[in-house]
């Protein structure tokens, strides 16, 4: 569904992918950012600000913007609070901060359970079988499917 008007009661999905021994995914709601809000960090008034102060605005505007989250404190799921936002690793912050913002769209999600290997051989090869009968495509597929 793509979006362009922000009402009242929008919320939307947001997802950062891990990174490799960095840090893991993060799932979460937000409410998108207002023009006018998102505006005021692309201005000196923000730009110009020590980074101490830049995170914390980050911090307060996506406490703000956040609903849910799967972030967790050990064992119990972390509080949406700016103390525990300015905790976060940078780029999980900043990614985040960015989506919210409309800067960046969320990372794809990756797929939920790819096929095992010999599935996706037998997949394949049916195709190829399609292909060398001179079928629509899939025609193997949904012959072996058929029997199913």
């Amino acid at each position: 569904m793509p979006y362009a008007l922000i009402s009242d009661a929008t919320v939307r999905d947001g997802y950062v992918a891990a990174i490799e021994r960095l840090h893991g995914a993060i799932d979460f709601k937000y409410r998108p950012m207002l023009p006018e809000r998102t505006e005021w960090f692309t201005r000196d008034d923000f730009r110009k600000a020590p980074a101490k102060k830049m995170v914390e605005y980050q911090a307060a505007a996506l406490q703000q913007q956040v609903v849910e989250w799967d972030v967790l404190d050990g064992e119990k799921s972390a509080a949406i609070s700016v103390a525990t936002i300015r905790r976060l690793d940078w780029g999980v912050l900043n990614s985040m901060f960015n989506i919210a913002a409309g800067f960046i769209s969320p990372d794809p999600r990756p797929v939920d359970k790819p096929l095992p290997r010999e599935e996706e051989d037998t997949y394949a090869q049916s195709l190829l079988e399609s292909a060398e009968r001179q079928e629509a495509p899939g025609a193997t597929v949904d012959r072996i499917d058929s029997g199913n």
